[in-house]
Parts: structure tokens; C-alpha cells; sequence
């Protein structure tokens, strides 16, 4: 390695232990996550006398018949989701940590790793969101005595939900290795918004505007929706003997195989029933949507907010550090927020949804999603305008912010080492000094050593001890 290589990795910050503990064991949870039943739902009429449907799933037997009924597309996207994307973030994980301490270009595809690590870590867990609503969709079938819908969330699903909560936020635990010496961030400080901050905050606010009603009517309006076929009930497809049609009919029973549901009534129904019969998927499933999903957007678009009047108010002297804090703050929050994946997570189930025709079962997007697509464009627009500005004015990404940080605490303890120094050569020359003063007495004294008085020698040695000490607590 040469001078510039070893240069180059001065103030890599190494990745905490925790991290890459938390991250490699959540990979514990993806096998039973793929393999267990994800949910399960037993369908019967007339308190349970009239067997109609039983559905059981897990994720590598919804892809098996997405394959067997020839939904490649579908296929594709789940094994992308599912599968490539797991194996892909453990890879660049070991890639990583492998190049990140090495030369000028092993830091920068460390970089690269790192990035697409952390860009991607969050879009392995589009089917946990769906699955949370098909759950809710299919309890909405209940409609006791006449129909029943007993539905539950099975251990793949706690499994495979919490290894795309740790393994996602474990990823955010990963430092960026710093630019190495002699390279520089590409910044554009030309941007009308960066020039203009009054425009970029008024640009923000009004995102912010048509956000929250969006987000408030996106959360309300349904956003899934589910039919079973009353023909799927007879045999061949279903348990009945179709000389019961008539029978079944009567009972009007398909007025009710019919559900939809809404974020808020999703979060709704998942505290009643968490507080009715307390089980971890509810828990978990809750905390999912209300906070992963819905708070920290919300979190996100006030500070984006907040942020861009800061950058307004205090254009003349912009608060550099303060606006890098907030930054980080915000960067963190939009790598949390799972609105966007929870979308695509809805849309990528009812397309794979073929695989539930042969049980009756159609699955459809209502018009929920599409104000929360409308929402999260607004959200999305609004970071990267404020982004963008905010790297105008600190000339400086993220990662070479944290970097310089780095330095600048090395510097200051260089410094607090040279005073310590200079602090203790003066101590030493004061002992020296007082050694002098006390010849310079005893020669002024005529006296020798023996007759000199003994009052004033322990007076001066144990000035001089003092100073001794304090020199030694300084050293």
C-alpha cells in the first residue's frame, strides 16, 4: 500500500460491533420467516356446522404457486423482494467491511456497498405491510352466527416481520468510509432553491399543505379490498355439494364474503384486538403501521419544514452545524419511513393475487392508496429539494461532515496534549527556580547547609515537593 492508500484511510470510522451483530443475527429469522405459515384463515357457516374454506400460507408456498400457475411477473418481484434482496444486502454487507480499512479505491467501492446497503435495505419488507391488511381483510369476514372467519398470523410472519425491522435498522448503524484525501463530493451550489431560500421554503410548505390532507384522507379511504366467490364453495374448488346452492343462497351469505379496509381501520382493529386477546403479531403488526409507516413520515415532513425556514430566517449566516443535525435527523427518518414500501407492498400482492383465484379469493386497490401515493410524492420532493439545499450550504455530504467531526476532536485533543506539555516544563522550571532561590539564600546567609535554618528549609523543599507533585499530575 502506498503513502496515498494509507492516507486514505485515516478517519474511516470501523463499524460498531452491535451492528454487525444485530444485522448478521436477524439473517436467524429469514429461513423460518420463508418456510412457516405466514397466515391462515378457516371460513364456516352456521357457528361452524358448514365447513366452506381453509387457507394456509407460507411465503415459499405462495411463490411455488405463483410459479405453478405460470404469474411470472408476479414470481419475479416476490423472489426479488423475498430472497434477492436479503442475499444481496449480506453480500455487500462482507464487501463492505472487507474494503472499507483498504487503498483510495477499495474506499470507494466501500462506499458504494455501503450506500446500496442501506438505499436498499428497507425493500425486502413490502409483503409484511400487505399481509398485515390481508390479515385484517380476512377477519372482516366474521360475521358470526351465520359466517365465520377464524384468521391468525402465524410464526413465519413474526419471524420474516422482525428480520426486516432489524436488519433494517441495523443498516442505518453503518458509517460511511469518508471520501478519501484528494477526492471531492461533487456539490451543485447554483440550485434556484439554494439561491433562494424563501422560494425553497415556500416550495416546502405548500408540499407540506397538500401532504397532510392527503395523508390524513389516504389513512381513512380504504386502500385493499377482498371478495370470495360463493361458487368456490362447491365442489370441485370448495367443500359443498352443489345441491346446497339453493340452501346457501338462501342464507345471503354472499352479501357478507365481501371486506375492505383503510390504514386507520387496520391500526384500529389491531389495538382492539391486541387489548381482547393480547398476541406479540398484533403488537408487532401495529407498531409496524403507526410508527414505521405513519409517524415517522409525518416526523420527517416537520422537519423538512423546519429546516427549510431555518434556512430562510438565517440566510445571511446559515446555521451550519445546526442544519447538518438537522439533516441527519431527517435522512435517518426518511430511511425509516416504510409509506413508500408499504405501497408498493399492497400493489405487489394484488398483482401476484392470481395465486388466490383458485380459492375463490380476489383481491383489489381502492382509492386509499392512491391519495398515500399522491402523499408520499410530496414527501419524497420535499427531501430532496431540502436535500439539495442544504448541501449548497455546507459544501459538504453527510458522511464528510461526520468525518470532519472526526478530525476536528483529533485536533482539539492534539492541542489539549501541547498545553499539558507546555504546563509541565513550566512546572519543571519553577522547581528549578526554587532550587536556585534556596542556594542564593544560604549563600546570602554566609551559612553552610548544616547551620542553615531548618524552619526555612522545610518551608522551601516542601514548596518545591508541591510543585513537583502538580508537575507530575499534569505529565
Amino acid at each position: 500500500m502506498d503513502r496515498t492508500d494509507a492516507e486514505s484511510t485515516a478517519g474511516v470510522p470501523r463499524t460498531r460491533k452491535w451492528v454487525l451483530a444485530s444485522f448478521i443475527a436477524s439473517y436467524g429469522l429469514l429461513l423460518p420467516g420463508l418456510s412457516c405459515t405466514l397466515i391462515s384463515c378457516d371460513l364456516s357457516a352456521l357457528s361452524g356446522e358448514l365447513p366452506l374454506k381453509n387457507m394456509t400460507e407460507s411465503m415459499l408456498q405462495f411463490v411455488h404457486e405463483l410459479h405453478k400457475r405460470g404469474a411470472h411477473l408476479g414470481f419475479f418481484l416476490l423472489i426479488l423482494s423475498a430472497m434477492v434482496i436479503p442475499a444481496a444486502k449480506l453480500v455487500l454487507l462482507i464487501l463492505s467491511e472487507f474494503w472499507r480499512r483498504g487503498g483510495s479505491a477499495q474506499v470507494m467501492r466501500a462506499r458504494f456497498c455501503v450506500f446500496a446497503l442501506q438505499a436498499m435495505s428497507k425493500w425486502a419488507c413490502e409483503g409484511v405491510f400487505a399481509y398485515v391488511l390481508l390479515f385484517n381483510l380476512l377477519r372482516g369476514l366474521d360475521h358470526p352466527p351465520l359466517l365465520q372467519a377464524k384468521a391468525s398470523q402465524g410464526i413465519g410472519f413474526t419471524c420474516f416481520a422482525i428480520f426486516c425491522m432489524v436488519s433494517a435498522i441495523s443498516a442505518l448503524g453503518l458509517k460511511v468510509p469518508p471520501l478519501p484525501k484528494g477526492m471531492e463530493h461533487p456539490t451543485n451550489k447554483d440550485t434556484l432553491f439554494a439561491q433562494r431560500p424563501a422560494l425553497l421554503a415556500a416550495a416546502v410548505a405548500t408540499m407540506c399543505a397538500v401532504f397532510v390532507p392527503l395523508l390524513v384522507m389516504g389513512i381513512m379511504t380504504p386502500s385493499m379490498s377482498l371478495s370470495v366467490s360463493v361458487g368456490s364453495f362447491f365442489k370441485p374448488s370448495g367443500p359443498l355439494d352443489p345441491a346446497l346452492r339453493q340452501i346457501v343462497e338462501m342464507l345471503h351469505i354472499e352479501e357478507l364474503t365481501h371486506s375492505e379496509v383503510s390504514f386507520q381501520a387496520c391500526m384500529t382493529n389491531l389495538a382492539k384486538w391486541m387489548i381482547e386477546e393480547p398476541r406479540a403479531n398484533s403488537l408487532l403488526s401495529l407498531t409496524l403501521f403507526a410508527v414505521f409507516v405513519i409517524l415517522t413520515t409525518v416526523l420527517n415532513m416537520v422537519m423538512l419544514m423546519a429546516t427549510s425556514v431555518l434556512l430562510w430566517r438565517r440566510a445571511a449566516e446559515p446555521p451550519r452545524r445546526k442544519l447538518e443535525w438537522l439533516m441527519k435527523v431527517s435522512t435517518t427518518l426518511k430511511k425509516l419511513g416504510f409509506l413508500d414500501v408499504a405501497i408498493v407492498g399492497l400493489a405487489l400482492v394484488v398483482a401476484c393475487g392470481g395465486a388466490y383465484r383458485k380459492l375463490g379469493i380476489e383481491l383489489h386497490l381502492n382509492a386509499g392508496l392512491l391519495l398515500l401515493f399522491g402523499a408520499e410524492l410530496c414527501h419524497y420532493g420535499a427531501y430532496m429539494l431540502v436535500k439539495q439545499s442544504v448541501q449548497a450550504v455546507t459544501g459538504e455530504p453527510e458522511e464528510r461532515n461526520e468525518a470532519r467531526q472526526v478530525e476536528d476532536k483529533r485536533a482539539d485533543e492534539v492541542q489539549g496534549g501541547v498545553e499539558d506539555m507546555v504546563d509541565l516544563e513550566s512546572a519543571k522550571k519553577a522547581s528549578v527556580d526554587e532550587i536556585v532561590d534556596l542556594q542564593d539564600a544560604k549563600e546570602a546567609c554566609g551559612a553552610s547547609t548544616d547551620s542553615f535554618d531548618e524552619d526555612a528549609q522545610v518551608a522551601v523543599i516542601t514548596k518545591v515537593g508541591e510543585t513537583v507533585v502538580v508537575a507530575i499530575a499534569v505529565q
